[in-house]
């Protein structure tokens, strides 16, 4: 009895660190940051960008604001049209977590289709860390099996 009790009493605890930590303030940095790159404008992510940031999804990583900026450049290069219709949105403490349909154009000479445009909807989440009002972490999580069958699909009515 004595160790359900003890065990109860640590779970109350940790509770109450977790809901009772101070919860950050909203700056705007991480919505700004987020408008910006969910409509591809990439220069505009310039501003709430930690020097030291990094930023990694399932097919690049890169660290360095600088390195970040011109891998999302490259890759925006290469998607003429993209938008998100956001389901959620999750705010604890420096991080912020939204998913939703990611709808996107892809251009075709990367999978090596030159002058197609492929199409793309699927589940895409993204999560956010600001510290000292500036964006540290950027993680981007694409339904891959979506993505490829929707990728596999356009390849084949190609051929």
């Amino acid at each position: 009895m004595a160790h359900l009790r003890l065990s109860a009493v640590a779970a109350a605890a940790a509770l109450w660190v977790t809901f009772a930590a101070p919860a950050r303030a909203e700056t705007g940095v991480t919505n700004q940051y987020l408008e910006h790159y969910l409509s591809g404008d990439i220069a505009g992510l310039a501003p709430y960008m930690g020097d030291s940031m990094h930023f990694h999804d399932s097919a690049a990583w890169f660290d360095g604001k600088d390195a970040v900026l011109e891998g999302l450049t490259r890759t925006f290069a290469d998607i003429p049209e993209i938008s998100f219709e956001e389901s959620t949105r999750i705010h604890s403490g420096h991080d912020t977590l939204i998913e939703g349909t990611l709808t996107f154009d892809y251009a075709g000479r990367t999978v090596g289709v030159p002058g197609h445009v492929f199409h793309f909807e699927t589940p895409f989440a993204v999560s956010v860390r600001e510290v000292d009002q500036k964006v540290v972490s950027h993680i981007d999580f694409i339904d891959v099996p979506t993505f490829s069958a929707q990728l596999e699909a356009q390849l084949k009515t190609e051929k």
